[in-house]
Order: C-alpha cells, then sequence, then structure tokens
C-alpha cells in the first residue's frame, strides 16, 4: 500500500513510499529530515520576529492615532464651548437689549397715558 513520509509537510517528498519502508526511510533519511525541520524552524522563527516587528509598530501607531484623536476632540470641544459662551453673551445682550425696549415702551405708554388723561380732562 502507498505511503507518504510524516515530514512531506517539511518538504520531503521521497517518491514511491510504501507501508513497510516508511520506518526505514525514516532512518535512512534522519539528517534530511533533521535539515528540513530545522529550515522550517528558522523560517518560522524570522515569521515570528517579524510578526513581533509588525505588532510593536501597529501598537505604536494605534497609541499616536489615540492620542491624535484624543487632542483633535479637545481641540473641537474648546471650539465649541467658545462658540456656546459666544451665543451665550449674545443672548444676554438681547436679553438686556429686549428688557430696556420693553422698560422704554411701558414708560412711553404710561407719559402717553398720562397725556391722554390730560387731554381729556381740559376737554371735558
Amino acid at each position: 500500500r502507498p505511503a507518504e513520509c510524516p515530514f512531506r509537510a517539511l518538504g520531503c517528498l521521497a517518491p514511491g513510499l510504501v507501508q513497510g519502508e516508511v520506518a526505514s526511510h525514516l532512518e535512512e533519511a534522519r539528517d534530511a529530515h533533521l535539515q528540513l525541520a530545522m529550515a522550517r524552524l528558522l523560517q518560522q522563527d524570522q515569521e515570528l520576529s517579524e510578526l513581533r516587528q509588525a505588532m510593536t509598530e501597529m501598537r505604536a501607531a494605534a497609541e499616536t492615532t489615540a492620542a491624535t484623536s484624543a487632542s483633535a476632540a479637545a481641540s473641537i470641544i474648546a471650539g465649541l464651548q467658545k462658540k456656546i459662551a459666544a451665543l451665550e453673551a449674545g443672548q444676554a445682550a438681547a436679553q438686556a437689549a429686549a428688557k430696556k425696549s420693553a422698560a422704554q415702551a411701558k414708560d412711553t405708554t404710561a407719559a402717553l397715558a398720562t397725556r391722554l388723561a390730560k387731554l381729556e380732562r381740559e376737554r371735558g
């Protein structure tokens, strides 16, 4: 029955193995298998180092982005607070002007009522 070398995933391409030859193949190809395993281990070690470096860079970028976002948000909030303060000041000024106008209208109305009463008395 045909068989595959257990080191095939690492690159062993032993041709035409059958079930009974696997043990002898493993014995004969021990050094080649160790080289394949070592090559894979070094490759994975390199990939792991690259992933760690990428993770460190991504973490730094995320921290920079968070700091930038926080700074931008603080700037936007400060701008909005200034606009609110300006609107509140404008509203207070408008209310004061309205009160003054109302007082003047009341005074004018009272003066006109007094004058009208005087004219009516003089006529009457």
